[in-house]
């Protein structure tokens, strides 16, 4: 095995790949003896993580007959699951309670503060997810914007170009997407930009000196054609905080349950209102 084979999983020995709904039936169906198989690995347990950089839905129709979403790993190549996209991206945002669930409400305040009627994204600063539909719609294909450096649409037919991996690209295209795709990726791109900005301005205020971003990768997420700087709202250092204000009984909730089912426990709304209310007095003390 060379180098160049132990950097990813992803095929690597054409300059481009093309990939669709299409052509994942016809290129990975067992039965084709494409050589594209050897990079193929089922996983029911597979974790997102920012390696991922596209998943299709197909539970509508699952390959093979019981494969309902393809994931595009850099870490574990091309992964196979019997287990929805909803399923997938649950697993993600409950498994990492503290860093992304939790988050996620301050989140969606901040899609409201911009007036966005949709989340199509999962804002984290350096890498961000984003549904073709919306995430809270359920099933549907997600694509890591921090991998991709392209977007085309054309009517109702989209593609994205990936990052450079092992010399290789991989295009990822979906038919049928909303009309004004172009629209939404600007303003989940957006969205991400006013997390990151918030974040760094609320970093200067504790250092006591402004902190900059580091260096990044060429990707979507930092392609200012896409910034929509007319629903930035200000990002001073204060306006996290302010988007948090109002959620923290929905936080506390949240990690009450998420702790007594940790800790087998039978889940008592009382309970969690006599700690909610002694959190309140601590609080209130300091």
């Amino acid at each position: 095995m060379n180098k160049r084979q132990l950097k990813t999983k992803l095929p690597y020995k054409e300059k481009t790949y093309q990939w669709s709904k299409e052509i994942i039936r016809e290129k990975l169906h067992f039965a084709s003896g494409s050589e594209l198989l050897q990079y193929v690995v089922h996983m029911d347990n597979y974790a997102v993580s920012a390696m991922m950089m596209a998943m299709y839905d197909f539970d509508k129709d699952p390959l093979e007959g019981k494969y309902k979403a393809v994931i595009f790993d850099q870490n574990h190549g091309i992964v196979l699951s019997t287990r929805n996209t909803r399923q997938i991206i649950g697993d993600f945002l409950n498994n990492e309670i503290f860093e992304y669930q939790l988050g996620l409400a301050v989140q969606k305040k901040i899609a409201r503060s911009m007036n966005l009627n949709r989340y199509h994204a999962l804002s984290f600063n350096k890498f961000a997810f984003f549904s073709l539909k919306g995430f809270t719609n359920g099933k549907t294909s997600w694509l890591n914007l921090s991998a991709l450096t392209e977007f085309s649409l054309h009517r109702r037919n989209a593609s994205f170009t990936s990052v450079e991996v092992n010399g290789s690209r991989h295009i990822f295209c979906f038919d049928k997407v909303v009309a004004n795709l172009d629209k939404v990726l600007s303003e989940a791109i957006t969205h991400n930009l006013v997390v990151k900005r918030g974040l760094l301005a609320y970093e200067s205020k504790l250092m006591g000196r402004p902190v900059v971003s580091g260096r990044e990768k060429k990707s979507l997420l930092n392609d200012s054609q896409y910034f929509a700087y007319e629903i930035m709202p200000k990002c001073d250092a204060n306006y996290l905080v302010s988007m948090s204000k109002d959620i923290w009984h929905d936080i506390f909730l949240l990690f009450g349950k998420r702790l007594f089912k940790l800790l087998e426990i039978n889940w008592n709304y009382e309970d969690y209102k006599e700690a909610y209310k002694h959190n309140n007095r601590i609080n209130y003390l300091r």
